[in-house]
């Protein structure tokens, strides 16, 4: 998962920063982590994007950790299914 990325209001380009890897059926519980880490540490009304920059990338990894994690006799089939994949995909 990206964040901070996008352009502020000044027009200047931010590059996202990779702040954990989870498996795609996670993605809604993650995105909802990070937005209540949003909504309970922004300043004011800062934006969504203004936010993630400002805040070290390791608030988002540590609030992300545990769904990143995961291990070999925990792992499903649906795991390794990428979108817009429907069938397994085999790890190298």
């Amino acid at each position: 998962m990206l964040v901070g990325g996008g352009c502020a209001d000044d027009g200047v380009a931010h590059f996202g920063k990779v702040v954990s890897k989870v498996p795609v059926h996670r993605l809604t519980d993650a995105m909802d982590r990070l937005l209540a880490l949003y909504r309970e540490h922004r300043q004011g009304d800062e934006e969504l994007g203004a936010f993630f920059r400002r805040v070290p990338p390791s608030m988002s990894t540590d609030a992300l950790k545990d769904l990143s994690v995961m291990l070999p006799n925990e792992a499903t089939d649906q795991d390794f299914i990428d979108l817009p994949r429907r069938r397994r995909s085999h790890p190298r």
